[in-house]
């Protein structure tokens, strides 16, 4: 007897432009500089938490799950 295996569906979205903050872009700088083709660093408001974030605009887009 065959043991049948469930459709697995998976929504991915593609991304070619993404706000990460300052560590994701330092790891992803650090893992796969070649891939960022532009990276603009957004302040933070004032009297919010936080360092800021990084506007980063990828060379080949990525796939990433559906929210």
């Amino acid at each position: 007897m065959k043991k049948s295996i469930p459709n697995l569906c998976i929504d991915m979205v593609v991304v070619t432009r993404e706000t990460v903050s300052p560590r994701d872009f330092l790891v992803a700088n650090k893992t796969n500089p070649s891939n960022i083709k532009s990276a603009t660093f957004v302040a933070p408001k004032i009297g919010s938490k936080g360092f800021g974030a990084f506007e980063v605009e990828y060379r080949t887009p990525k796939l990433v799950p559906a929210e």
